[in-house]
């Protein structure tokens, strides 16, 4: 499993992966409200639907903020992204947002984009964890 930052989001290394039959999984942060074939805007068409569930962790303290407990809901869709131009890929984007946060704090929202395809709340969360670990290194 390959895990990265927004600066990872290159729809051409995504689709040239797909290509070449790469066995490896991606889960990046999405840094793009892309357009999607339809029309539609991804971030849009994804907070539309209905959570799958929640999940709660704990945030450590960095950056000027306190360390605190995170719920966020999650939602995700299988999509279509790209265009005939640089080629089609099937991705999922889970969208973890935060609720019920203090006052004052910015909600912790992730907009992640991955190969695999979660389909339960279990494997959901699971991509969640794989994320987070990013505070361990």
């Amino acid at each position: 499993m390959f895990v990265g930052d927004r600066e990872s989001e290159m729809l051409a290394l995504m689709v040239r992966k797909k290509e070449l039959k790469h066995a490896v999984h991606n889960l990046v942060r999405c840094l793009h409200n892309r357009a999607l074939p339809q029309g539609a805007k991804l971030w849009d068409r994804i907070m539309k639907s209905e959570p799958l569930g929640g999940v709660m962790f704990s945030m450590p303290a960095g950056r000027g903020r306190k360390a605190r407990t995170v719920k966020q809901e999650i939602r995700l869709e299988r999509v279509s992204m790209g265009d005939a131009r640089k080629g089609q890929i099937e991705v999922t984007c889970l969208i973890a947002s935060e609720i019920n946060l203090p006052p004052g704090a910015k909600p912790v929202v992730w907009r992640l984009l991955t190969h695999r395809t979660p389909s339960t709340l279990q494997e959901a969360c699971e991509l969640i964890d794989w994320y987070r670990a990013r505070w361990e290194i």
